[in-house]
């Protein structure tokens, strides 16, 4: 039984922008599979106890400060001291997380999939790592659930983090801020009805006007993990499922979701 999450204002309409040929490659219009060049990492503190920043050009927000010095990652530090095989488990967790809370969410998800990380090789500037990625069908729904659906990647992925006693400073600030770029740019390009506001922890400003909407993103973060929790056993079902078979459709979702056996999440 799914919870009722219902909302009646925000609504918003994401155009599919991932089409047949683009899932086929594994490219967006923005990403790069198994490529990543983490330069010109800069960030500075807002309110909120939140950072901003950029990472290879493209726009950031944080919870985590950066613990590297200076601004420029090498590949060997972007891992955060993880394996391959931990980060690839990590980012099934990523998926998983998207496939699962956007399912309970009523968000029409058609298939989630895994890509194989080979390497850490450079990309261009203005680029971020796809290291898989969860399709969705056409669809309108309201904006919180939207926003939810794209943080829960990385908060599944921090939890199996912790879970696993690989949270780190600079595990928890890759996950959040190179994990979590492409689904931020992706949030930043949803259409809505109404012009939407993002804040960081400092809830709705006092001065926006009535025919704003407005997404709090620490609030997001909150309802990402309470779904999280209630569904975690699923959740480290489908990221098995995932690194067993790279693709999950949507009945094989579906049956992972609807099992109630709390199969941990093992994998290291």
């Amino acid at each position: 039984m799914l919870p009722d999450l219902s909302e009646t204002r925000g609504r918003a309409q994401l155009e599919i922008q991932r089409r047949e040929s683009e899932r086929d490659t594994g490219r967006s219009p923005l990403a790069v599979r198994d490529q990543l060049r983490l330069s010109t990492v800069e960030l500075w503190e807002i309110e909120g106890m939140w950072f901003e920043g950029s990472v290879n050009g493209l726009e950031v927000h944080t919870q985590y400060s950066n613990p590297f010095p200076g601004e420029i990652l090498d590949p060997d530090t972007a891992t955060g001291g993880l394996s391959l095989e931990r980060l690839h488990t990590r980012d099934a967790h990523h998926e998983a997380g998207h496939a699962v809370v956007g399912m309970v969410l009523g968000l029409p998800v058609t298939r989630a999939t895994l890509h194989v990380r080979s390497d850490l090789a450079p990309a261009p500037p203005g680029t971020y790592v796809e290291t898989g990625h969860v399709a969705l069908g056409p669809f309108v729904a309201p904006l919180e659930h939207l926003s939810t659906f794209y943080m829960s990647g990385v908060r599944a992925a921090h939890r199996w983090l912790d879970e696993q006693h690989l949270l780190t400073p600079a595990t928890a600030f890759l996950n959040d801020a190179i994990g979590g770029l492409g689904d931020q740019a992706n949030l930043r390009t949803v259409k809505t009805e109404r012009p939407v506001q993002f804040t960081w922890g400092t809830g709705r400003p006092d001065t926006l006007p009535d025919s704003w909407d407005h997404v709090d993103v620490a609030e997001v973060y909150s309802r990402a993990d309470g779904l999280i929790k209630l569904y975690w056993p699923q959740i480290t079902s489908v990221a098995h499922y995932l690194l067993d078979h790279s693709e999950a459709s949507e009945d094989d979702l579906r049956a992972l979701l609807e099992t109630h056996s709390n199969v941990g999440s093992t994998r290291t």
